[in-house]
Order: structure tokens, then C-alpha cells, then sequence
């Protein structure tokens, strides 16, 4: 990755382009603060500045299970040597962050998607109404109710009118002297 790049992945940083495998990351996105938080490769790994000395490096990493703690992480990368380095919450760059002040860094990616730590902690946005806007809800609901009856009484009303204005009855027909 380089300067001013957001993190797309949770990774453990290895190397970085300044002294000693230090970065800085800007967590605005993560925890609305914006001041730069330091990272520091485990040392290591600080002196794999290369992309070929990043690639032939041999091991595997142990990793938590995924979980959406954002400020812990353990995990430990073990070499094809066998040495057991330790892996902390230092050396982990969190999805959503950007890199700052630091020209490159080379990490490893542990979780991806909609498994990173940020993933989990996003959640569905709730839906906000206040005490006003439900009870106009009510209201208008109450007044088409009210709509609905006043039609179909109307409805009915015409219809009884309209068969006794328009319909002969006996009565009429007698009052005419036809019957």
C-alpha cells in the first residue's frame, strides 16, 4: 500500500518505508478520531523492504477468529524456521483506516470482506421518529379510516335514494289511477 491509501482488508503490517516499520494511520472512518495513531511492525519483519525480501518470506500466520473488537488482535506468524513471532493489536491495520505520513508499507492480509472488524461493528442504521411524527401517523391514519367510512356510507345512502326516486312502486302507480 502507499501514502494516502484507504485499507481495504484487516492486515498485519510487516514492513513499512519508515525507520524501524513504523506508520501512521488516520482512524476517522473507525472512531471519528482524527488524530494518527503509530503502528510498528514487529522487528522482524521491519527490515523486509524489498518486495522480493517481503516475497520470500516462508511461515504462516495463527489467527483469532473474527470478531468485532476493534483495539484487540492475537495471533502469532510462525516461520518456516519454526520461530514463533508474536502478532498484537500494534501490528494490526484495521479495514477503513488510511495510511498517512508513510510512504509504503507491505502487510499480510487475516480477514477480508464482510469479516473485518468494521464489518461487524456496522450495523443497520434504526429508524428515527419522533414523538410528533408518530402521532400525526395516527392521525392521518384515523382520517382515512374516517375517509373510508364516510364513502362507503355515502355509497350506500345514494343507492337506497336513487331505488326509491327512480324505481315505480305500486304505490306511485296507484296514486296515478293505473292500477
Amino acid at each position: 500500500m502507499e501514502k494516502d491509501e484507504f485499507i481495504c482488508a484487516d492486515m498485519v503490517l510487516l514492513s513499512s518505508s519508515e525507520p524501524e516499520g513504523l506508520c501512521y494511520v488516520e482512524t476517522s472512518n473507525l472512531d471519528g478520531e482524527t488524530n494518527l495513531k503509530i503502528k510498528q511492525a514487529h522487528p522482524k519483519f521491519a527490515p523486509l523492504t524489498t518486495p522480493a525480501a517481503v516475497g520470500g518470506l516462508k511461515g504462516h500466520i495463527e489467527s483469532e477468529a473474527p470478531n468485532a473488537s476493534l483495539y484487540t488482535y492475537t495471533g502469532s506468524f510462525t516461520l518456516a524456521s519454526g520461530e514463533k513471532i508474536p502478532v498484537g493489536p500494534e501490528q494490526m491495520l484495521l479495514r477503513g483506516a488510511q495510511l498517512r505520513n508513510t510512504g509504503w508499507v507491505y502487510g499480510l492480509v487475516v480477514v477480508g470482506g464482510k469479516e473485518t472488524k468494521v464489518m461487524r461493528n456496522a450495523t443497520k442504521a434504526p429508524v428515527k421518529r419522533t414523538a410528533v411524527e408518530r402521532q400525526v401517523n395516527k392521525q392521518i391514519l384515523f382520517l382515512f379510516l374516517a375517509l373510508i367510512a364516510l364513502s362507503l356510507a355515502s355509497t350506500v345512502g345514494s343507492s337506497i335514494r336513487s331505488v326509491r326516486l327512480y324505481l315505480p312502486t305500486r304505490h306511485a302507480a296507484l296514486r296515478c289511477g293505473k292500477a
